[in-house]
């Protein structure tokens, strides 16, 4: 629904707008206005903690997504964000965001951005097996093209930690359907290829990512590393002065 003058939190998003529009004038004319508008129903601390998190004011963020959930215990976006707040915190409280996930799936179990937010909980928990269901569950869920690639590529990029080496190639193979003109895709594809000791494979990779994109310092640096354990000294420096 959208937000109305009359509401408590008006003020406080329409500032943050003001900001982010770069009118800081603006959003210290809105705050003024707004003063003495307080928060009642648990919508009004919502988007009181949304702002305050969308400030990285995380403490202010927290006691207002908290005080919507004991006006409303099943209010989803509260759960969502003080489980976003828990997985950003210094240091991150993993098992803390999976309390929160967990209620979320029970409410809307299609949701697929609540799997991989499990997904950062859970390896945060080194419970990488459940990282795993909930990568492949994501998956099933049919997201979008950008979301499958994103979901893909951080898969690919787990299972290269776990020294999966093909299951991590076959994740980005179905990525590069996607995205085929990705540099750091290829430069991935490289890096895995040579873990699994494809060298020719693993050079093609990192030659298509320069060829995509030729300022990527990173494939360069990959390139020169692997040219210098294959023998190839000169080249090897040749790729270390680009």
């Amino acid at each position: 629904a959208p937000i109305k003058p009359e509401d408590p939190a008006w003020a406080r998003r329409a500032a943050h707008y003001a900001r982010q529009a770069g009118n800081p004038l603006l959003a210290a004319n809105i705050e003024f206005k707004g003063e003495g508008r307080e928060p009642k129903s648990a919508f009004d601390f919502f988007l009181v903690g949304e702002n305050s998190y969308l400030l990285g004011e995380l403490p202010a963020a927290r006691k207002a997504l908290a005080e919507a959930l004991r006006l409303q215990p099943d209010h989803f976006w509260a759960q969502y964000l003080l489980a976003e707040i828990a997985i950003r915190s210094v240091p991150p409280v993993p098992a803390q965001a999976n309390v929160y996930l967990n209620f979320c799936i029970t409410l809307k179990p299609d949701f697929a951005p609540l799997y991989l937010m499990r997904v950062i909980a859970n390896e945060g928990l080194s419970l990488h097996s459940q990282a795993e269901e909930d990568y492949k569950t994501a998956l099933e869920k049919g997201p979008p093209d950008a979301m499958r690639y994103g979901i893909l590529f951080n898969r690919a990029t787990t299972r290269l930690r776990q020294r999966k080496f093909d299951e991590a190639l076959a994740d980005l193979n179905e990525a590069k359907k996607i995205r085929p003109d990705e540099a750091t895709l290829h430069l991935e594809i490289g890096l895995t290829q040579w873990q699994r000791q494809s060298r020719d494979e693993a050079f093609g990779a990192l030659d298509r990512a320069i060829e995509i994109d030729p300022k990527f310092a990173a494939a360069y640096a990959a390139r020169a590393r692997f040219r210098q354990e294959a023998g190839e000294a000169a080249k090897a420096l040749a790729d270390n002065a680009k």
